[in-house]
């Protein structure tokens, strides 16, 4: 029987990358992309930061006032998501040109299956000669027998590397990790565990399911109890490109939250309808997005009866989908907003009237 072999394509620094293939002067320099949230470029988040400045200790979601303390030659560049989203598009179109099974995990992460398409080192090999022939990036590939030890292959492996884990290979490739390599064990889990005197992998697997369902809940105690044992039942779901317009926009610092997502929501449903053309003149998908301080962020999807092309329909069914975020995280600070539309049909083919 052939071994299932899953490789995730998961591209370096991306955002900051990217702005170093603009500005070729930045590349040697510390560098971080940053979502700023006030009028000057003392507020906000890092978003990106180079290897350049990871070395000095910055990270994604740190203030930019503590990256200017614990590195100030460090430079800061605005965040342009149009154009990351176009050259993951080109990334993307480049790696189903050549791949049949292709998950996009997120802006800058793929899952590919490849099995039966030869060695591993070889296809990931190939990947990678791909990605930097389409867009002059790095990208670190990890190949495993399902998605979370390709994963975590990818993120050891990092930068511009290409790991490859067996199946006869995972328990010593995971045994020696900290468990925070685990994905989706974040620092609360972390402190949790390490009070019980778990630190790595191997010793992680000496709690039973049913301690890990008390300590976590069943369903996080179950993910768990499978992920330091190697087991990840999960497939490459193959999904078509998904073609969106969409907006962003910042928040002012001070600002009364309410009256600043009406006023932000309204321009961002006008911009977006602005750009519809024509041949799209009718949405049928809304996804909001809410980014907070910490560079966190949450979404929320609506699916309309009917396509519509309606500017006030898209500010309310939006504005009602933000609101709901900002209610269930009441603890964090809006920073910036968004919506975006898909699904889209011609005008001819769109029942408008219900929705004008």
């Amino acid at each position: 029987m052939t071994e299932t072999n899953i490789a995730i394509v998961d591209m370096d620094y991306f955002f900051a990358q990217c702005e170093e293939i603009r500005k070729p002067e930045l590349k040697d320099k510390p560098l971080a992309v940053c979502m700023f949230s006030g009028r000057t470029r003392e507020s906000g988040a890092v978003a990106s930061a180079n290897y350049y400045a990871r070395r000095s200790g910055v990270k994604a979601g740190m203030s930019i006032y503590h990256v200017k303390e614990i590195c100030p030659d460090c430079t800061f560049i605005k965040a342009n998501m149009e154009y990351y989203v176009s050259v993951s598009n080109k990334i993307m179109h480049a790696l189903r040109s050549k791949f049949s099974a292709i998950e996009e995990a997120s802006i800058d992460e793929a899952y590919i299956d490849i099995t039966s398409l030869g060695e591993p080192k070889n296809v990931g090999k190939e990947i990678k000669q791909l990605i930097q022939e389409t867009s002059r990036l790095t990208c670190t590939v990890g190949i495993g027998p399902n998605k979370l030890v390709a994963k975590i292959a990818s993120d050891i492996a990092k930068p511009d590397g290409l790991l490859i884990v067996a199946t006869d290979q995972i328990d010593d490739f995971l045994n020696p990790l900290p468990v925070e390599r685990i994905p989706y064990i974040g620092l609360k889990t972390k402190e949790i565990l390490n009070e019980a005197e778990i630190t790595t992998v191997k010793e992680a697997r000496s709690l039973t399911l049913e301690r890990l369902r008390t300590l976590f809940g069943r369903k996080h105690g179950e993910f768990m109890y499978n992920a330091f044992r190697g087991v990840d039942l999960r497939t490459v779901s193959e999904r078509p490109p998904h073609k969106q317009i969409g907006r962003i926009r910042s928040l002012r610092e001070g600002g009364e939250l309410y009256a600043e997502l009406d006023d932000k929501v309204k321009r961002i449903a006008t911009d977006i309808m602005k750009r519809i053309s024509t041949s799209r003149g009718a949405f049928q998908s809304i996804t909001a997005l809410v980014i907070f301080e910490d560079f966190s962020y949450k979404t929320k999807a609506r699916t309309l009866p009917l396509p519509a092309s309606s500017a006030d329909l898209l500010f309310k069914e939006g504005l009602s989908m933000i609101k709901e975020i900002v209610t269930e995280n009441k603890k964090k600070e809006v920073r910036r907003v968004g919506l975006s539309v898909g699904r889209f049909k011609m005008i001819k083919e769109a029942q408008m009237d219900q929705f004008l």
